[in-house]
Parts: structure tokens; C-alpha cells; sequence
């Protein structure tokens, strides 16, 4: 089992790992539902991505 990580949004469509503290977009993180800098599983995720459907449509939020 991969280990698991949370990720912290910042302004819009920028996590931050709890982990290892890097930053990434949204859609990198979405490719695996993983951190990119760890690799570590993103625990948070369902909750972060429903945040992101309630503010304002970006290029970047995920479409539902």
C-alpha cells in the first residue's frame, strides 16, 4: 500500500504537500491522485476536488 499524504490548497488550483512540502497545479496532482514530488497517495483528495467545484469555473477546476 503506497503511503498517504494530505494536500493543503492555496489560492485557486495550488496544493502543497504535507508531506514533502512541494508544490504543484491541480491537474498535475490529477493524472494520479498522487503528490508529485513524493509520490505519496493523496488522502484529501474527493475534498479537494469538490472545494475547487464550488468556487468559481477556471480553466483548470475539474469539469463536472
Amino acid at each position: 500500500m503506497t503511503p498517504q499524504t494530505t494536500m493543503q490548497r492555496y489560492q485557486g488550483v495550488v496544493l502543497e504537500c504535507q508531506h514533502c512540502y512541494a508544490l504543484c497545479r491541480y491537474r498535475d496532482a490529477a493524472v494520479r491522485r498522487t503528490c508529485p514530488g513524493c509520490g505519496h497517495t493523496i488522502a484529501n483528495w474527493e475534498e479537494l476536488t469538490a472545494a475547487l467545484c464550488r468556487e468559481a469555473p477556471s480553466e483548470e477546476a475539474p469539469s463536472s
